[in-house]
């Protein structure tokens, strides 16, 4: 069976190759098959770089453009200038235990560094998926390079991309808006909605709620929210498809 499932997914994989053009449905589909979920994009970022390569939207001309709407105002430091890293805690060692609406469990953590593209350092963030027995099922790593611009995300070990897709940018404000990833007429687009405080396992926390939406053209394939929690990170993560599958903050070591 398990056989089938990869099978199906490389055919799966083979035809957005052939057809960039048609809908691609939603990136839950294929996390679903991997036997992942999609928190902090990890492996729907990896299906993303293979399949059709990086992105337009470079961390350096990103933070060229932040620097240039901020300096005229203000000459403090960069960490006050842009609120929001706090949003996303990334010292070596942090980790934090999620648990999902399907039973499984997962244990992401911040271990060390890795340089890749000859000079470029960034950070290894390590994911573990646990079934409901508490046994281990997978294990897998992405490149993150947070600074105070934002969040990037750089690819895995088998595969970088030489520019970092913005998850988040700083400053963290409602309503602001930014292309996560584009690839002619296929883009995902990220936008904070919403200021809230919610609940979770962990405890109570003021989130910045972003919505990640996926469109091919003009229609909207899917669309995925994140709860960034202050002082902690990730705190909740639904999938808006048929099942509105859920990841919650269940603890955290720091």
């Amino acid at each position: 069976m398990q056989k089938n499932k990869t099978v199906m997914l490389k055919n799966d994989i083979i035809n957005i190759k052939g057809a960039v053009h048609r809908d691609i449905a939603s990136w839950e589909y294929y996390m679903k098959k991997i036997g992942v979920r999609s928190l902090c994009l990890m492996f729907f970022c990896f299906t993303l770089i293979g399949t059709f390569g990086c992105s337009k939207s470079p961390e350096n001309d990103i933070t060229t453009t932040i620097i240039t709407t901020t300096t005229t105002t203000t000459t403090s430091t960069t960490t006050t200038t842009r609120p929001g890293r706090n949003y996303f805690p990334n010292n070596d060692g942090y980790s934090w235990h999620y648990n999902s609406s399907d039973g499984t469990s997962f244990i992401y953590t911040f271990e060390g560094t890795a340089v890749i593209n000859g000079s470029l350092s960034v950070q290894n963030y390590k994911s573990t998926q646990i079934d409901s027995s508490g046994n281990p099922l997978s294990t897998s790593e992405a490149y993150y390079r947070i600074n105070d611009a934002g969040v990037y995300f750089y690819g895995m070990p088998s595969y970088t991309t030489t520019e970092g897709w913005p998850l988040l940018l700083f400053p963290l404000e409602v309503g602001h808006s930014w292309t996560f990833y584009s690839f002619g007429s296929y883009r995902i687009v990220a936008t904070i909605i919403k200021q809230e405080t919610i609940t979770v396992p962990a405890g109570p926390f003021n989130c910045f709620n972003v919505e990640l939406v996926s469109y091919n053209g003009t229609v909207e394939s899917s669309a995925t929210e994140i709860w960034f929690g202050e002082g902690a990170g990730i705190v909740k993560e639904t999938i808006n498809n048929t099942t509105n599958d859920t990841m919650v903050l269940d603890s955290k070591n720091f």
